[in-house]
């Protein structure tokens, strides 16, 4: 036979094809009759031989891989990221052929590590960010590493780190919406002036970005009666501190008297402030040596509360020593508000750790 290719080879024509002391062309069937694996036309069986006798092995078998590349043919590059290095070869029914490096190692789930663990030829793709797990935070994958795309509500990534997620959480009052502005300033009580040594006013917080925190407080003076050798003071004073935290030195507070309608607040103490105190001195009231006789009364004047004055020297003429009895000559009760914002400076770099945020505003009568 002509053919000697493949299972064709050793072929032979049979007797019957001389005809007039001619040769005839060997038939298919010739080619069956000499070797049953013989097959005409395209291969049905992947068995590492050309049963086809066109000098071909298996080439009429072709897959498409994981990465939706067709192969062809038997030992043929195939497989790509961890199934890569392959070579196609015939499958154990010889029906068709495979990659083997598709099956061993085989694709895994794809994890953020910058190589295509499912084999399909994309690297970090098919949700590879649900393998990144930070707290606090929304996890991204970008270039092979877990990155932080965004934090929860309220919490922040000062650091730039990603193994501890967001880890700076706003304080309460900014949780709550309290505090944010001067009108909707946090009360932190009164202070008054009839407790000697009273304990201060405390509030923690945290200036985190784009944060300033607001609080009020007020300061009340009591008449302090006296004699005329000792007269009682009508004074008060209040002092306003950073104490804790605070640990970049960059959290500040400035004081105020007022807020306007519009929330810019009026007059104030613009001074980037980590202490600040207000003193201040009213009349020295008295009590007269003979209140049942001519009735209690006061001094308008410092330094009139002495011995032998007069009640129209003590009130420096005022009404209210007009006529019997003489009246205390005072201001009544006393008091002031004041309002405080606590905030970072813009001189200051934007926080890199959760502690440069943290402070601790007191407030004290210290009269």
């Amino acid at each position: 036979c002509a053919n000697q290719t493949g299972v064709c080879s050793g072929a032979r024509k049979p007797a019957e094809l001389c005809v007039n002391t001619a040769w005839l062309a060997c038939r298919n069937s010739d080619y069956e009759a000499h070797n049953p694996l013989f097959e005409a036309g395209t291969e049905t069986a992947c068995d590492g031989r050309d049963n086809d006798c066109d000098g071909s092995t298996d080439e009429d078998f072709s897959f498409v891989g994981m990465n939706g590349v067709t192969v062809g043919g038997v030992g043929a590059a195939c497989g790509t990221g961890r199934c890569g290095g392959g070579y196609s070869a015939c499958r154990g029914d010889k029906l068709g052929t495979y990659c083997p490096t598709e099956q061993s190692p085989g694709p895994t789930s794809e994890t953020c590590n910058g190589q295509d663990d499912d084999c399909d030829g994309l690297v970090d793709d098919h949700n590879a960010e649900s393998s990144c797990s930070a707290p606090n935070a929304t996890s991204a994958c970008t270039g092979g590493e877990c990155a932080i795309a965004s934090c929860s509500t309220w919490f922040y990534n000062l650091d730039g780190l990603y193994a501890n997620g967001c880890e700076c959480q706003a304080d309460s009052r900014d949780i709550q919406g309290l505090g944010t502005t001067c009108e909707t300033a946090v009360d932190m009580g009164t202070l008054t002036d009839s407790i000697s040594g009273q304990a201060a006013t405390t509030m923690d917080g945290r200036i985190v970005p784009g944060d300033e925190d607001w609080f009020q407080v007020s300061v009340t003076n009591t008449v302090q009666s006296g004699t005329f050798a000792e007269p009682g003071d009508e004074a008060y004073g209040i002092r306003i501190w950073l104490e804790a935290g605070n640990s970049d030195a960059c959290v500040r507070f400035q004081v105020y008297s007022s807020c306007s309608a519009s929330a810019t607040c009026g007059t104030g103490v613009n001074e980037d402030l980590t202490s600040y105190d207000d003193n201040f001195v009213l009349e020295r009231p008295c009590v007269d040596p003979d209140p049942v006789a001519r009735g209690i009364w006061g001094c308008c004047v410092s330094g009139a509360c002495e011995p032998g004055g007069s009640p129209d020297a003590c009130c420096d003429s005022s009404d209210f020593c007009s006529t019997l009895p003489y009246h205390y000559c005072d201001q009544g009760v006393t008091s002031k508000t004041y309002l405080i914002r606590v905030f970072r400076m813009s001189t200051c770099e934007a926080a890199t750790d959760c502690a440069q945020t943290a402070y601790q505003l007191k407030a004290k009568n210290v009269y």
